[in-house]
């Protein structure tokens, strides 16, 4: 975790008072600039908060925007914001969510919570999205942005229909 992630956790009590600013950085989705190409957004586990922030900003301004939202999570025990995921694609038509959990708890398969189980593969991002001609933004471990990385690389997506930031210091990804 990061120095605010920290001070959060560690110093921060239920009733204190904080001063606080809004989100800042360059890992922003502008809905005034897009261009009309399907935008797709893959978070791995906690890497969802930015990216559903997109979507829903993303959907307000341009409800028909062509949007792809993939959560990768261990399973369904440690899945994020997932109500907000789906209400939000109940109401916009042209969103479409794909759920995978890499180590699904039994009622996770039996209930049908994921629509796949496993890492992202070249297979998957294939049949889920557009991939020749989206725009990616992606968000989550060092090793799920790797294999991200390493995915673009081999599907021959350019490093300009990518877009990428960690929760935590910067640092550099290698793909795999």
């Amino acid at each position: 975790m990061g120095i605010v992630s920290n001070y959060l956790h560690d110093v921060v009590q239920v009733g204190d008072e904080i001063e606080i600013g809004p989100p800042c950085g360059e890992f922003i989705l502008n809905p005034s600039k897009y261009n009309g190409k399907p935008v797709v957004l893959l978070a791995g586990g906690i890497g969802v908060t930015p990216l559903l922030a997109m979507a829903q900003s993303l959907c307000v301004v341009h409800p028909s925007a062509s949007l792809y939202f993939i959560y990768s999570a261990r399973n369904s025990s440690v899945i994020a914001l997932e109500s907000e995921i789906k209400e939000l694609a109940v109401n916009n038509p042209h969103m479409h969510v794909r759920i995978l959990f890499d180590q699904p708890l039994d009622k996770d398969i039996t209930e049908q919570k994921c629509d796949a189980v496993g890492v992202l593969s070249n297979e998957l991002l294939q049949e889920w999205v557009p991939v020749n001609e989206a725009d990616f933004y992606f968000c989550g471990p060092q090793q799920f942005m790797e294999n991200l990385i390493s995915i673009f690389n081999q599907l021959g997506i350019p490093e300009s229909r990518t877009h990428y930031e960690f929760f935590g210091p910067k640092q550099e990804l290698i793909s795999v």
